[in-house]
């Protein structure tokens, strides 16, 4: 039987992904060279600028703009993830007004929730 190869450690694929790159950068003709260098090497957005700035296909400025947009990319989505859970959590505690007793009974502050309070039917008279 054959023996296996050993696979490559992370040093020695970046080292050949480097290789390959320096050769592929002076071919691209598009306006989005961070983008595809990540979709043509399967690296995320900080690797692929770090790596374009290293081998010369991507000056220090262009660098730090690229890292400028990414930092509010992230800003961005995390934002947004932050607001879909606030989201669930509404529609939890409105589903299940139980809750609050719970958090009441164990001592806990009531989570900060935004309640839309329910129309009251005007045919409903109370002598209190």
């Amino acid at each position: 039987m054959p023996k296996k190869k050993k696979q490559p450690t992370k040093s020695q694929r970046r080292e050949a992904r480097l290789r390959k790159a320096r050769a592929w950068a002076p071919t691209y003709t598009g306006t989005h060279m961070a983008r595809a260098y990540r979709k043509k090497f399967g690296v995320d957005h900080t690797c692929a600028i770090n790596e374009l700035e290293e081998i010369g296909a991507v000056t220090p400025e262009e660098a730090a703009v690229l890292r400028a947009k990414d930092a509010v990319r992230k800003e961005q989505l995390r934002r947004e993830r932050e607001k879909k859970r606030e989201q669930e959590l509404q529609l939890i505690l409105e589903q299940h007004p139980e809750i609050d007793d719970l958090y009441l009974e164990m001592g806990l502050p009531l989570p900060e929730v935004e309640r839309e309070e329910k129309p009251r039917r005007a045919g409903k008279i109370t002598n209190g």
